[in-house]
């Protein structure tokens, strides 16, 4: 357990950490470009896991999960607003972003229940390799994606003329510095790293199963129950957009409490 515990600070602290670092790149180079590669890299997190099934190939593969996760994060939203933007329909991010997210967790819990058969036929192999084929099924989806026009965003500050290299110096600076001097950008960055540290509390879901004798073949159907509830909350971000600050803290906190 205590092994269990210390792979997913690994992969907390790695989205965390690489989170202000990647959302530069997405201000520099082709977000669909960055999509594509968070998909590779997703698919070799996974295969480390198949090919070297020891705590330091585990400890790797989050390494590359966390890594593709931060390169996504943020990079999907701003290459969706800025369509939504050439349109002259940005009040419809709320609900459109929503809908993706919710159509995510659906697929997420397809894949979840699909895990069962899976086991039964082929075991944690066969799980695995089709985690990989699917993270492959991303990136070519991803790479359909209409590139990001203004990939050279904060023009003020960096110039397309500049070479990649420092324009990415000069976009992260100027991140750093906003996350620094803003009050509402650093209480973003805090509720975003409380978030990926809350996150991990699902995976101690099967363990917790397993450890009241729950059978194998039946965790993914239990799982699969809170999956639904993440579809549903994020199917909703259209209608909560416009809610107060105190009042999602409140929703929030009402939620922790019915979890406890």
């Amino acid at each position: 357990m205590g092994e269990v515990s210390s792979l997913f600070v690994v992969w907390s602290v790695t989205s965390f950490v690489c989170e202000v670092p990647s959302g530069a790149w997405a201000d520099t180079v082709d977000r669909r470009l960055l999509l594509v590669l968070s998909g590779l890299v997703y698919a070799a997190g996974f295969s480390v896991w198949i090919l070297f099934p020891s705590y330091l190939g585990f400890a790797a593969g989050f390494v590359l999960w966390g890594l593709s996760s931060a390169m996504m994060s943020g990079t999907f939203e701003s290459l969706l607003y800025t369509a939504l933007r050439e349109r002259r329909a940005e009040s419809q991010y709320p609900r459109i972003v929503g809908w993706a997210h919710s159509a995510a967790m659906t697929a997420n819990l397809v894949a979840t229940v699909s895990a069962a058969p899976l086991v039964a036929l082929g075991g944690f192999g066969l799980v695995a390799w089709t985690s990989v084929a699917i993270a492959l099924v991303q990136t070519g989806l991803a790479a359909t994606l209409p590139g990001s026009p203004d990939r050279h965003a904060g023009a003020e500050l960096a110039t397309a003329t500049e070479p990649a290299g420092l324009r990415y110096v000069t976009m992260l600076r100027a991140g750093l510095s906003e996350a620094a001097t803003s009050v509402e950008v650093r209480h973003a960055l805090l509720v975003a790293a409380l978030v990926v540290g809350f996150s991990a509390f699902d995976e101690y879901f099967p363990l917790l199963a397993r450890a009241h004798g729950v059978d194998l073949a039946m965790v993914p159907w239990l799982i699969g129950l809170a999956v639904l509830g993440q579809v549903a909350g994020t199917a909703l971000a259209g209608r909560t957009a416009g809610m107060s600050p105190k009042a999602m803290s409140a929703t929030v906190a009402a939620a922790a409490v019915l979890l406890s």
